[in-house]
């Protein structure tokens, strides 16, 4: 179970770390291109998959995705899916500390909701058929 729940936790991280290092990099990646004069989807994307912290970002998804195959061995889908949610908290919760962006009372009252939820879904147990 230990190994289940440490592989959980780095599914988590990994999903974390790719969400905020592809916003970080997109945000400088963007600066930089118009610094230049170069604008455009296409000009960041090619920009990007040449940087090694978006590249990194990748990696960090592979990762995760090896650790979400190893939590799904210890846990039911319905549980261990339901708490990914909790990387969308964390996401927004560092998005405020890193970039400022502001949460809305209405954001804060979701924010726990979905940890309201993830706990619910967590404790119910499965219906037999």
């Amino acid at each position: 179970m230990l190994n289940g729940i440490l592989a959980f936790i780095g599914a988590i991280v990994f999903a974390v770390y790719r969400q905020l290092i592809f916003k970080a990099r997109v945000l400088e990646i963007t600066k930089y291109l118009a610094e230049e004069g170069v604008s455009g989807h296409i000009a960041l994307i090619f920009a990007a998959v040449r940087d090694p912290l978006v590249i990194s970002g990748y990696i960090g998804g592979l990762i995760g995705s090896l650790c979400w195959l190893i939590t799904l061995k210890y846990f039911p889908l319905y549980i261990a899916y339901s708490a990914t949610s909790i990387s969308i908290v964390m996401v927004v919760i560092l998005e405020r500390y890193i970039w400022k962006v502001r949460i809305s009372p209405i954001q804060l009252i979701g924010i726990v909701l979905v940890i309201i939820g993830v706990y619910l879904i967590g404790i119910g147990r499965e219906v037999p058929s």
